[in-house]
Formats: structure tokens, C-alpha cells, sequence
């Protein structure tokens, strides 16, 4: 079956908004410290800000079957709950197609830019300065295990989507808590060069009707699997131009596993690589960029009457192996 996007040539421009959230839910003590601005690598929500804004302009890119579209608004929104950090993010254009899949991936960044924050357990901050703890036997297993307070992303849905021929009025400016504008880079510059494997896991929920549609071949889009699979890869060697704070990487394999299940589809990615830091972002990126290629394929029969996505949501979105070990 031959791969193609869907023609808007002849759709006329409207109002169109959506909104995206997710919950990268995070053990007690991680969830606390990621409120009070400073935690891992530095201000926490600036740095979620940032990538998600960032993303949901770029989403185009990397889900490969979506139009480029002129944004006219993104804005993301950040809460501190007990079980985590919530991300919702809001599109807004003036054009042919929705920007539900935007928004998506903008808060699915964004939460990964969060967990890549928060994971480094081998850094103090305080007082607005953070210091990189040094690897020692006793403090190894942080390098290897990441950070065990981190439970994974979950509950990524759509939660409104608006097409109309009137434009909604602006909101009012939401008010931002003061945090210590600090975040940086861990300095890999004196790191020894690893061997790293990463193994992350996703679902998506699908309709069953939907699945049927995929097991037959039958999705006006195209190979489903195919297309999540190469999206996903694709993902896997940019994630240093998407993450803010994720170093260049060389990339040496991407495995990409994708299974039917009874309610929806799961996704296993696997990276290697060679460099100074490890690979686990690549492939919670991969898993992610594939799970959002799937429902880009399928979102046409995912829709019930009022154009909402009530079945569809990407959930367990977690890191199951995150190996670094030096070479030789």
C-alpha cells in the first residue's frame, strides 16, 4: 500500500484550536523538589516552557505525514501536582488541518524535557547554583539505573478540539510563579566514552475498529507500522536539535518494535550509542514520535461525531533499561 498525506488543497482557511496534556508522574520526594523551581539540572519549568513551544512549532518535522502549519499561538501550562509534573499545551492557527498532533507532541516534549531535568540525580542545587556530583563507587548506580523516582509519562490525550469561522478572544495572561531563571547542560567535556543501551516501552489506545483497520492493511494513510517505525528512528538522531539540554550523540542502532494488542498498539524501542552520555532520551523520543505517528494515521477513525478523541490516549510511556557502561 502506497504512503501519502491527506490533500487539504482545496479546504478553506478557519479558526482552528486544541488542547494537549500529560503527566509525567514522578514518586513523592521528586515531585516536591521539581516544584520549588530547582531540581537535576536546573529551573525546571522554564526549561519545559521552552521545549514545548519549541516542539509544537516543529512537530511537523518529525510525525511524517503532517502538513506544515503557520501557528499563531502556543502556549503551554505547567502544574505541580503530589504524583507529578501536568503539561497542557495550546495551539492555535488559522489554516486548513487541525493542530491536535501539535499540541501533542509539543506536551509529549515537554514532559520528556522535564524527565530530562529531573533524572539527574547527580547534581545538587541549592540556593540557585547546582553542582554536578561526582561518579564514585558509591554513587555509580545513578549513572547506570537513572533515577528511580521517575515512573514515566501517562495520560497523554487531546482534551478539546475547536474548529470554527470565528476566532475565540485572547485569554488572560495566566500568572507565572517566580523561579530561579538557571538551567545548563551537564558537562560531559572530562566524561569517558560510553557503550550505552536504552530499551523504552508506550501504548497507545486505540478503538477496535481502528486495530482491525491496521491488521488489514487498510488505513487510508498507509502502512501504519512502517511509518511509526521510520518516524521513530528519524526521532531517535534528532533528539539533540529537540531536547534543549540533550547532548549530541552518536547514534549507532535504533530497533523499533511495534504489537497489536487487544486495545490499542505498544511500542519498544531500543538505542545504542558511543559517546560521552547515554541514549535514554533518544529512545523515550523514539517511543513517543511513534506513538504520535500512529494516531496521526488513524486520528480519521479515532473521532467520534463532535470531531473528540474520547478512546484515544498515549499512556505508559516509560524507561525500562538505561545502561552506561565505559568502553574497554
Amino acid at each position: 500500500m502506497g504512503m501519502h498525506m491527506i490533500d487539504i488543497t482545496r479546504k478553506s482557511d478557519v479558526y482552528r484550536e486544541a488542547t494537549a496534556s500529560g503527566l509525567l508522574s514522578l514518586r513523592g520526594g521528586l515531585a516536591r523538589d521539581a516544584s520549588t523551581g530547582f531540581t537535576g539540572l536546573g529551573n525546571v519549568e522554564s526549561t519545559i516552557e521552552f521545549a514545548s513551544i519549541m516542539a509544537t512549532k516543529k512537530a511537523w518535522q518529525f510525525v511524517g505525514l503532517l502538513h506544515p502549519i503557520e501557528l499563531t499561538y502556543v502556549r503551554p501550562r505547567v502544574t505541580f501536582r503530589e504524583d507529578g509534573i501536568l503539561l497542557s499545551v495550546t495551539a492555535r492557527t488559522l489554516g486548513r488541518t487541525g493542530v491536535e498532533m501539535d499540541a501533542l507532541f509539543g506536551a509529549f516534549v515537554g514532559l520528556l524535557a522535564a524527565w530530562n531535568v529531573v533524572k539527574a540525580k547527580y547534581c545538587l542545587c541549592s540556593g540557585g547554583k547546582c553542582e554536578p556530583i561526582m561518579e564514585t563507587p558509591q554513587t555509580s548506580a545513578m549513572f547506570v539505573s537513572g533515577n528511580p523516582d521517575i515512573i514515566g509519562i501517562r495520560d497523554l490525550r487531546v482534551e478539546s478540539k475547536i474548529k470554527s469561522t470565528t476566532p475565540l478572544g485572547e485569554e488572560e495572561t495566566a500568572h507565572h510563579r517566580q523561579a530561579p531563571p538557571i538551567v545548563f547542560m551537564f558537562d560531559a567535556t572530562e566524561e569517558p566514552l560510553y557503550r550505552g543501551e536504552a530499551v523504552s516501552r508506550g501504548k497507545i489506545a486505540l478503538r477496535r475498529t481502528t486495530l482491525d483497520l491496521i491488521s488489514n492493511g487498510n488505513v487510508e494513510k498507509g502502512d501504519v507500522r512502517t511509518a511509526a517505525q521510520l518516524a521513530g528512528m528519524m526521532a531517535a538522531k534528532k533528539a539533540w536539535d529537540l531536547l534543549p539540554l540533550v547532548h549530541n550523540n552518536d547514534i549507532t542502532d535504533v530497533r523499533i518494535g511495534i504489537d497489536l494488542v487487544e486495545d490499542g498498539v505498544t511500542v519498544k524501542t531500543i538505542t545504542k550509542n558511543i559517546s560521552r552520555t547515554g541514549s535514554a532520551m533518544e529512545s523515550l523520543l523514539a517511543t513517543g514520535v511513534s506513538l504520535l505517528t500512529i494516531w496521526d494515521m488513524v486520528k480519521k477513525y479515532e473521532k467520534d461525531e463532535n470531531g473528540q478523541y474520547p478512546v484515544t490516549t498515549i499512556t505508559e510511556v516509560r524507561l525500562e533499561k538505561n545502561e552506561k557502561r565505559p568502553l574497554g
